[in-house]
């Protein structure tokens, strides 16, 4: 039996060893053959251009696996359009099952510097779909691999119905392919970069690393896995689920697990983040799923969600934060971008001194447009963390419920809020109850204090709020409201507010205020109560109504206009008093030379239009008229009565009670005129009417009307006078020129009758027909 065996087993071996023999000895004659074969193989499984510059088959050292080496290999469409390129490509056939079976399973297939190009059109048309001609069942499929190597390989994948465009470099791929009983499995990683991927135009990421690793199965037509391991940049997952690779197009349903992120590498992801999220204690939860059709411009949706929790207090710029609970999610949908959004459901935070903050909001990435909603009670000083403008300078508290809309690059911000003990820029609130609107920032209620000056105000609103902190805005900023001033020194509040060495231009101003003040201080003199009612457009300021009281112990009111070039004034007085307008408005004394001698209550009426050069007045161009009423009209002792009565020497001349007097003057190209006025005083009158130039050149005429019983008869000269003229009363007719400093009066005798108004007299040299003697002291 023994023996029988052993001749059984030597033939058996003898048989092997002679098969082997015929085997080798075929592939060694028939070498030529054999790549025929292979060439006529591989075009045979795909209906495109395969083209290579030199196939390589190997000797017998590699028995009984058929050993290949294709060098320059490309695959491209009847149009040319490459489809996967290759520098080399090592392949391992088994030969026997190749050869007997019809069965070719490739035991490893090495590729270096391979490119694959996925494209579809924008109908969702891939040349892919056309490649492969059509094979058995998956169970007696003529392929198998077992093991695949890639080297420094690339991947492009475009789809021009999405816009989306996709780079990736595979800098090492290692796989290990198992077939059984048409079920296949495959266990491996590949390790590379994401060199670019942008969607609809915009570059979403770049030089990003990936890392993909764990098992799949290929099960009815779905490739499947339980546990696969991605990772892009410093977001780290877990997936289970499956792509079903038979579908037309592929379907994808993937659960996204144990999500994590890495800080440190997301910042990449983010370049605008905050420095100080780097190092916050968060502890992150997140999950999801991936799910949708890929391919023919169809790309699956994507679904985060999670929440984030800080684990100890942490402290950012002096700024403690004491509790942080975030809940969102991301979702991501390439076939309608109007949802892909970032959702913040829940955001609860509790830090500073008394500092709490909800806030919930949405972020739509297609739109770059986004939404929130916070409610919460801060302090000022909260906002340095976030660097926003002049924080540094402000403190106060804020409690308020704003909605928040992001669109175009800005912000824009509408709700309500209580601002208590701010300190801002030159501001000072007590309190004030504020409002907005995307565009308009309204205020009530509000005691503010700037500078030197307190005003509470009523109601006031600013459109569009945001142009004091947009350098670019252009437009105007319409302000309205209503503010109470208790006290106002008018001298500072003109005063020019201190610019930087670069100031930046403020927007213009339009609008309407209202602004009443209890007392009014200017040049130390205390007036009271004002009011004001001014509209700002483009021209100017135009002032519908104000009054003042006080001025001269009188009061004032009108109406006017601010031009940069001009004023124009239109306004009624009553009960002024002289000798307090001399003290306070020294500058009426070139206007009114005689207005240091004069007392009594005086009101009117007046127009004024004054040209404006750099700021000042030009009185020589200015236009006004000008009605008075004077009551109880004292003229005191003085230089020009002096020299009046020396030509007209009653018995008392120092203190002349005129009553009261109506008079008409206007003010052209720099002269002031005074209509035909008359003075009366005891029993003699006077007429008066002329003109004087702001340089102080006089020239008016007086006829003076006086009984004989009040002249000093003491006098020969008038004693002759008395004679000359018939009736009860002497008239004189008085010439004044020369100048407010050095006057020159000549006078005549006037006939009995009374003569017409003399007109205006100008300011030139006249010769009186007789003239009377000045008086010398």
């Amino acid at each position: 039996m023994i023996k029988k065996f052993l001749q059984i087993l030597s033939g058996l071996a003898l048989g092997i060893l002679g098969g082997i023999a015929i085997l080798v000895g075929f592939i060694y004659f028939n070498r030529a053959r054999l790549l025929e074969w292979a060439k006529a193989e591989l075009r045979r499984q795909f209906s495109a251009e395969l083209t290579f510059q030199e196939i390589r088959l190997s000797g017998l050292r590699t028995l009984p696996y058929l050993a290949l080496e294709v060098i320059d290999l490309s695959l491209c469409t009847a149009r040319g359009e490459s489809l996967f390129v290759a520098a080399r490509a090592f392949l391992y056939l088994n030969f026997w099952e190749a050869l007997i079976e019809e069965k070719y399973r490739i035991w490893a297939l090495r590729l270096e510097a391979p490119t694959l190009w996925i494209r579809y059109d924008r109908y969702g048309r891939t040349p892919w779909s056309r490649l492969f001609n059509s094979t058995k069942d998956s169970a007696e499929t003529s392929w198998v691999l077992e093991r695949l190597e890639v080297r420094g390989g690339r991947l492009i994948y475009e789809d021009k119905a999405l816009r989306v465009q996709a780079q990736l470099r595979v800098k090492a791929m290692e796989a290990h392919w198992a077939y059984r009983a048409g079920q296949w499995e495959v266990i491996g990683q590949v390790v590379g970069e994401v060199q670019s991927f942008s969607y609809r135009g915009t570059l979403w990421l770049t030089q990003k690393p990936f890392t993909l690793r764990g098992p799949l199965v290929y099960e009815g037509g779905w490739l499947l896995t339980q546990r696969l391991e991605g990772r892009v940049g410093g977001l780290k997952a877990d997936l289970e689920g499956g792509i079903q690779i038979e579908a037309d197009p592929p379907r994808v349903s993937l659960r996204l697990r144990e999500v994590a992120l890495d800080w440190d590498e997301m910042r990449t992801w983010w370049p605008q983040q905050p420095p100080e999220l780097q190092d916050m204690p968060l502890k992150l939860t997140v999950a999801g799923e991936i799910v949708g059709l890929a391919g023919r411009g169809r790309l699956p949706r994507l679904k985060l969600k999670g929440n984030a929790l800080l684990t100890k207090s942490f402290s950012t710029r002096g700024y403690n934060i004491e509790q942080l609970y975030v809940s969102g999610g991301i979702k991501w949908d390439f076939d309608y971008p109007a949802f892909s959004r970032l959702e913040i459901d829940s955001l609860w935070l509790i830090g500073g001194i008394g500092d709490t903050l909800r806030a919930q909001g949405v972020y739509t990435f297609a739109k770059t447009q986004g939404q929130a909603t916070l409610q919460g009670s801060v302090r000022l000083e909260a906002l340095r963390v976030w660097s926003v403008p002049y924080a540094d300078s402000i403190a106060g508290r804020l409690q308020a419920t704003l909605h928040c809309t992001y669109t175009e690059g800005r912000w824009q911000v509408q709700g309500q809020g209580i601002l208590t003990d701010a300190y801002l820029p030159r501001l000072y609130v007590a309190k004030g109850y504020f409002s907005l609107s995307p565009e308009c920032l309204f205020v009530r209620e509000a005691t503010i204090r700037y500078a030197d000056l307190t005003l509470n105000v009523a109601h006031l609103s600013l459109c569009p709020y945001l142009a004091f902190q947009d350098s670019t805005y252009r437009g105007p900023v319409e302000v309205e409201g209503r503010i109470h001033c208790p006290f106002l020194p008018l001298e500072a509040f003109l005063a020019p507010a201190p610019t930087s060495e670069s100031p930046a231009p403020l927007p213009p101003l339009q609008g309407r205020l209202h602004l009443t003040v209890d007392t009014l201080r200017w040049r130390q003199n205390f007036y009271g109560p004002a009011e004001i009612v001014a509209e700002k457009d483009s021209l100017g300021w135009r002032f519908p109504r104000f009054s003042l009281q006080g001025l001269g112990r009188g009061s004032l009111q009108g109406r006017g206009a601010y031009h940069p070039e001009s004023w124009e004034i239109a306004g009624l007085f009553q009960g002024l008093q002289l000798e307090a307008l001399h003290a306070e408005l020294p500058e009426l004394d070139t206007l009114f030379p005689l207005l240091p001698h004069l007392q009594g209550r005086v009101s009117g009426e007046l127009e004024a239009f004054i040209p404006l050069h750099r700021g000042a007045p030009r009185w020589s161009s200015a236009r006004a008229q000008l009605a008075l009423r004077l009551e109880n009209f004292v003229v005191v002792e003085s230089p020009y009565t002096y020299e009046l009565f020396a030509l007209v020497p009653l018995t008392d001349f120092r203190r002349i009670v005129v009553g009261d007097v109506t008079a008409r003057l206007s003010l052209a190209e720099g002269v002031v005129r005074l209509d035909t006025t008359w003075l009366q005083a005891n029993r003699w009158r006077m007429r008066i009417a002329g003109a004087h130039t702001l340089r102080g050149e006089i020239a008016y005429d007086l006829l003076v009307e006086v009984p004989r019983v009040l002249l000093d008869k003491s006098m020969a000269r008038v004693k002759d006078l008395v004679e000359e003229t018939e009736g009860d009363r002497l008239r004189l007719a008085i010439y004044v020129g020369g100048t407010t400093q050095q006057p020159r009066f000549r006078g005549r005798l006037a006939s009995r009758a009374t003569p017409p108004s003399p007109s205006p007299a100008t300011p030139t040299r006249r010769k009186a027909a007789r003239e009377l003697p000045v008086q010398e002291e």
